[in-house]
């Protein structure tokens, strides 16, 4: 939701933008991505050594960042015109972490961290995930990831792991993460965890420019 408008991305290669009060679509893209195939005998074709993870779309500074779940690109899109602005590829199992005033950061079977401008690789650093489903949380100064190992708390200025928290939801199937000014709230299919912050700092929200 954003400024009146309600951007739904399908994460089957389509992105709608709605009114938010009428829900009348007002314009739509198209995307390159795999479509997911329904069958309809359970547990029939179920085996699968992908692993996917999904984001939804961010605006920042105006712009519209998306990348579908099973999608290999990531969009930049200008909401107003609109029109794509640049697209550049990356690994099917990627994610949108997020984005800030000079970088853009992916999760996925690692972490990295993009330029902005030049759209090249700044840093990345390996991540054991292990787990089925989790989204990482981007700060204003660290990114958080979740994994069956513990939670990497990650320098987002050069890719640094500074720490893992490591408590009751190792060996998790995975989870969601909540960032408060002096706690990490972890919450799993274990348990629901909270690891303190020694910096009010690293909890801060990662800037909207």
């Amino acid at each position: 939701l954003h400024n009146g408008h309600l951007f739904v991305d399908t994460h089957s290669g389509s992105l709608v933008q709605l009114d938010a009060v009428s829900g009348q679509v007002e314009w739509g893209l198209n995307y390159i991505s795999e479509v997911a195939q329904g069958n309809r005998f359970w547990g029939w074709g179920m085996q699968t050594n992908d692993r996917y993870t999904v984001g939804p779309p961010q605006i920042v500074d105006g712009v519209l960042y998306l990348k579908g779940m099973k999608s290999q690109k990531l969009y930049a899109v200008d909401p107003q015109r609109p029109r794509v602005v640049w697209h550049r590829p990356i690994s099917k199992v990627a994610n949108l972490i997020g984005v800030d005033e000079s970088r853009f950061y992916l999760g996925g079977d690692d972490i990295s961290a993009y330029d902005l401008k030049t759209r090249k690789i700044v840093w990345s650093v390996k991540i054991h995930m292990g787990t089925s489903w989790s989204h990482a949380v981007l700060t204003r100064n660290c990114i958080y990831q979740f994994s069956a190992r513990g939670i990497y708390e990650v320098d987002k200025s050069e890719g640094k792991v500074l720490r893992v928290f490591r408590g009751s939801d190792r060996e998790s199937l995975g989870g969601n993460l909540i960032v408060t000014p002096k706690t990490l709230l972890a919450v799993s299919n274990l348990a629901v965890t909270a690891y303190p912050l020694t910096s009010n700092k690293d909890a801060q929200p990662a800037p909207v420019v």
